[in-house]
């Protein structure tokens, strides 16, 4: 299948991957810092897909909210509660802290240790080296997240491969 024609179902970047999933403009995408946005039951095209015998995986920025409740607990709410098999990736953009990475609904490590407010010199707010101060995990390193997503889809892929060879 060819898409030529697409279009962002919303303004910012959690409506419009809210909009990937579900219609956008019947959520509450404002809740996603401290809450899920997908509510329990609704289908997504993963649950969808998951209905019909596909094995799902996400790897990347949810931006749709867990039921946070610690760092040091199950985060419910997220990709694996809303249709995803596997998931790997942070809660927000890598400017929104606090900075984790989460495996199934688990971050890897809390966020223990801060890091400074950072702008490059001569950039808007959203452009070069920027992010918020706040809590970040030991093993998240800003400069390293998009190239540890490839890696994880890659792994995902390659795990998930359907062998061509059996009928």
């Amino acid at each position: 299948m060819r898409f030529t024609n697409a279009h962002a179902p919303g303004p910012l970047c959690h409506p419009s991957r809210y909009g990937l999933l579900r219609y956008p403009f019947r959520a509450d995408v404002k809740a996603w810092p401290r809450r899920a946005v997908i509510e329990e039951g609704r289908m997504t095209i993963a649950s969808l897909l998951q209905s019909g015998g596909y094995r799902t995986v996400m790897v990347g920025k949810w931006h749709l909210g867990f039921d946070e409740r610690g760092y040091d607990q199950p985060l419910p709410g997220g990709p694996v509660d809303r249709g995803f098999d596997e998931f790997f990736g942070i809660r927000a953009s890598t400017d929104i802290p606090p900075n984790v990475y989460i495996r199934g609904d688990r971050a890897v490590e809390p966020p223990t240790e801060q890091i400074a407010d950072n702008q490059s010199p001569g950039w808007a707010p959203i452009q070069g080296a920027f992010w918020r101060g706040g809590g970040i995990a030991p093993n998240v390193k800003l400069e390293k997240v998009l190239p540890r997503f490839a890696d994880e889809a890659i792994a995902a892929i390659k795990s998930n491969a359907w062998n061509m060879t059996e009928t």
